[in-house]
């Protein structure tokens, strides 16, 4: 089922984004990443393949499939300010993308690691507090609002879209 999809990527993601306050604490400098570090660079890897995956996947999926749904039942508002953050996700997954990609290629510089966490740390906030609307809002109630057909129907969709994106 959709729900259950969508639900699996904002656990995903939410994983992520702990793993890298975790390992990043609130000390921008004194805990900078380091790409030749193994477990660094696998964090920052997945740091990209999640944040290409929301930019491909998950936001247009929402956005053109589910959205329109809930827009039905009465939710524009709802949906209108969720959009607006995905817009806000957008704008700060291509410059985190492009930060990440340069740092594993070629390591932070201070100045590269101020602007990358300052973007991180926008991120997080946006990114954890736009999963926690998602799902008391519309997640948790997908099924009850759409219907286990058309919740099922979707997750075909979904699928179909997240094989036919590029990652």
């Amino acid at each position: 089922m959709v729900d259950h999809m969508l639900h699996d990527e904002h656990v995903a993601s939410l994983d992520i984004i702990n793993r890298l306050e975790v390992r990043i604490g609130n000390g921008k400098w004194a805990k900078r990443l380091d790409s030749t570090v193994p477990a660094d660079r696998h964090l920052l890897e997945q740091l990209v393949s999640m944040m290409n995956s929301e930019v491909h996947h998950h936001l247009p999926f929402e956005e053109k499939e589910l959205f329109p749904k809930l827009d039905e039942l009465g939710f524009e508002d709802i949906t209108g300010m969720l959009f607006d953050e995905h817009e806000a996700i957008r704008s700060l997954a291509k410059a985190i993308i492009l930060a990440a990609n340069d740092a594993l290629a070629n390591g932070f510089n201070e100045d590269k690691w101020s602007k990358f966490f300052d973007n991180l740390a926008e991120m997080i906030g946006i990114i954890i507090f736009h999963i926690q609307k998602e799902e008391m809002g519309v997640i948790s109630r997908l099924e009850m609002l759409l219907g286990a057909e058309t919740c099922h129907e979707m997750a075909v969709v979904y699928r179909s879209l997240i094989s036919k994106a590029p990652t």
